[in-house]
């Protein structure tokens, strides 16, 4: 059995959908309609319908469905039959109660209100990378409620960042902060290596944009297209020297990319091709020979070898926790420590 779900990235920071997942029941031309799973509202059944106090279905959990259609209560079960396991969706009262009677350990979901996302809005915000649709089975359906979000992450981005032609000049390795490093410039950093070798390492913090662009910072770059590159704060090490990135799509599916480019290629490339897509990095991070290994074995740093062209599409805010949620599928349970406590490792 397949189920679609509509899964909230990260960086959906709406406070009606951030970290939900909804399945969805039905879908066309018009948009998309059903109902958020992983999240409690706090009820139960018999605090809406007093009369079913005292029975096996008052004491079935509300789940918040979505901002639509409030305090209509659809009603879902998940349970045994003929030793088949069944899922149904939109039952009755009556048809619950005769499920719970035979089936005890019945999972039992009832939505208050339900979500319906328009097409339009919908497509826009796949666009910008809000949302994605993945196909889920009934072992996901039935996994805890605290986990649901999670896992669909995990399963989602595993897959999209995996390089189908394996090892090759498009895989890249990224260094990101521990889920438990605290600190004023590292902190959820993800770091784009750069150069290492004898003489220590080097690279740049692609996920902190400056949300601005070159020609706002720079003002004898505004009006021409190399000021539109995004600004980036590479990191503390020497904030005057920029480092020009730049992306161009060779085909469809095929798209180059280059890091550290002199400042009249990057411009050339802004001109003469309309796919280009550039950052200006301000600063970058630098180690001592020796030193980040040493960080990593402390446990401050994890790497990750990915596909740089797939990485590098996701929004900037979606970066470390997709790469945290990855490494460490507990990150979230994780305690940050005191910063005190790193800084005889910096």
């Amino acid at each position: 059995m397949r189920w679609q779900i509509l899964c909230a990235s990260p960086s959906n920071g709406s406070s009606e959908f951030a970290g939900t997942v909804i399945l969805v029941l039905e879908s066309g031309d018009e948009g998309v309609y059903g109902v958020i799973i992983n999240r409690e509202a706090g009820k139960r059944l018999k605090d809406f319908h007093p009369e079913y106090s005292g029975e096996a279905i008052g004491e079935c959990k509300i789940y918040d469905g979505g901002p639509d259609d409030k305090k209509f209560l659809s009603m879902s079960a998940n349970y045994v039959e003929d030793d088949n396991i069944r899922l149904v969706f939109g039952i009755p009262p009556g048809r619950l109660k005769k499920i719970l009677k035979t089936d005890p350990d019945a999972q039992v979901g009832i939505f208050d209100g339900c979500t319906s996302i328009d097409a339009d809005t919908l497509e826009d915000e796949i666009g910008r990378g809000l949302w994605f649709f993945e196909e889920v089975g009934l072992e996901y359906l039935m996994a805890p409620l605290e986990d649901k979000w999670a896992q669909a992450i995990r399963a989602h981005y595993s897959k999209l960042l995996q390089n189908e032609g394996g090892c090759d000049e498009r895989n890249w390795t990224f260094i990101a902060a521990s889920p438990n490093y605290s600190g004023p410039e590292f902190e959820e950093a993800v770091i784009m290596l750069m150069d290492e070798d004898e003489n220590g390492s080097r690279g740049v913090i692609i996920n902190k944009p400056e949300y601005k662009k070159l020609g706002e910072l720079k003002p004898e770059f505004a009006g021409k297209k190399i000021g539109e590159f995004v600004a980036l704060n590479g990191g503390p090490s020497d904030k005057d020297a920029v480092i020009y990135g730049a992306s161009y799509a060779e085909d469809k599916d095929n798209i180059s990319f280059s890091l550290g480019i002199p400042f009249e290629r990057a411009a050339e490339m802004s001109e003469s091709d309309p796919t280009t897509r550039g950052a200006a990095i301000f600063g970058h991070v630098e180690w001592a020979p020796g030193q980040l290994q040493a960080e990593i074995d402390d446990g401050m740093w994890f790497s990750v070898e990915t596909d740089m062209n797939k990485f590098l599409t996701l929004n900037p805010q979606d970066k470390w926790p997709v790469l945290a949620l990855i490494k460490f599928p507990q990150f979230r349970e994780l305690k940050k420590p005191s910063f005190e406590s790193f800084k005889s490792l910096n």
